[in-house]
């Protein structure tokens, strides 16, 4: 890993120093002249930046900042003597990989590298993939070049198409987990067929995952949410626990052979099958959601304003937020099921023997 600390005061950041070397780690101590140069030629993966320049009190940090939102963002970590009172964006304030810590002792700096590394790779690795995704997603300008030039927002969307088809594409492993389906945090302003919806409970830890009966599934087509400008309802169904998916326990046998391995086949195919019954099993989401079984039986009707799209966004008014989105073709997955238990999609279950009676009176 390679760490650059910008900063013109080597002495304040000796205890870093001698970390990253302890470590095997990259690390150099640069002023705050020609950063931009600094930073380009050297690529780090994380940056350490002190906020002021002691020269004349001017304010050399923002600068740089300003430079590795707009140019070359990375994890970083401010560690001033002014930390108190540094003003910057609280959407990026409150991301995960950036930080800012009070000068003078450098252990909460170490303890923040340690935290980081296992994430920090995997960003460098992104970087430089985004980059050819780039490459890759332009050779399809040259198809429409010989026809005509589209709109910006039509090349756009296009190239942004393939840059996704690039990373679908690309290694994640030939054995990804199974929550790699979900879309944690969810990206759209409103709310999308599938999404996984929590209940909100004063009496439950929203930092922790809850019991699965807490969870609802949106059934709602995702165009019928979009761009509403009053009160839509939404149709949810209820979730209960992973067992409810399969009739089959493993009880104690082994897992990986015999009868245990025999009931796993099982439950693969009900998986492929995409719903075993009414149900439909949602893989765990650690820390977040629990193993989930959708009950497509067990459906109610909400109204939009009643679902606020994340939890720091609830309100008084909301009964309900979402959680996370659930990737596509996972998505169609539990749509499809939903329309062949239902066979009337969009609706809930309905007292149908009063309507038959009423038809044969």
């Amino acid at each position: 890993m390679k760490i650059l600390i910008i900063e013109d005061n080597p002495l304040t950041v000796k205890g870093i120093v001698d970390f990253a070397s302890d470590n095997n780690h990259s690390c150099d101590v640069y002023n705050f002249q020609d950063f931009t140069k600094k930073i380009v030629d050297y690529s780090p993966d994380i940056l350490i930046l002190d906020w002021k320049n002691d020269v004349d009190d001017y304010d050399a940090g923002n600068p740089i900042f300003e430079y590795i939102l707009t140019h070359q963002f990375m994890p970083l970590i401010i560690f001033s003597a002014i930390a108190q009172t540094i003003e910057i964006p609280s959407e990026i304030k409150d991301l995960p990989l950036v930080n800012i810590l009070e000068k003078g002792d450098e252990q909460p700096v170490i303890d923040c590298i340690t935290n980081w590394e296992p994430y920090i790779s995997s960003i460098n690795e992104l970087r430089s993939d985004m980059n050819k995704a780039l490459i890759e997603s332009t050779k399809a300008i040259g198809s429409f070049m010989s026809v005509s030039t589209p709109q910006n927002d039509v090349i756009k969307y296009m190239l942004n198409k393939r840059a996704n088809q690039y990373f679908d594409n690309d290694a994640v492993g030939e054995n990804p987990p199974a929550w790699i389906e979900y879309l944690y945090p969810p990206m759209k302003s409103h709310l999308l067929v599938s999404d996984v919806l929590r209940v909100i409970s004063k009496e439950s830890d929203h930092s922790l995952p809850g019991q699965p009966e807490e969870y609802y599934v949106v059934l709602t087509p995702s165009c019928d949410m979009a761009n509403t400008t009053g009160p839509v309802m939404i149709l949810l169904a209820h979730c209960t626990s992973k067992g409810k998916f399969s009739d089959v326990s493993l009880g104690s046998s082994s897992i990986d052979s015999g009868k245990g391995k025999d009931k796993v086949d099982k439950v693969k195919a009900q998986l492929n099958y995409g719903y075993n019954k009414a149900n439909v099993a949602l893989p765990g989401l650690p820390n977040i959601i629990p193993y989930l079984t959708i009950n497509l039986k067990d459906i109610i009707q909400v109204l939009n304003t009643e679902i606020a799209l994340s939890y720091e966004q609830a309100n008084e008014t909301h009964k309900y937020y979402r959680v996370a989105s659930i990737n596509s073709p996972f998505r169609e997955q539990i749509v499809w099921a939903h329309m062949i238990n239902s066979c009337r999609p969009g609706m809930p279950n309905r007292d149908v023997e009063t309507w038959a009676k009423g038809i044969l009176v």
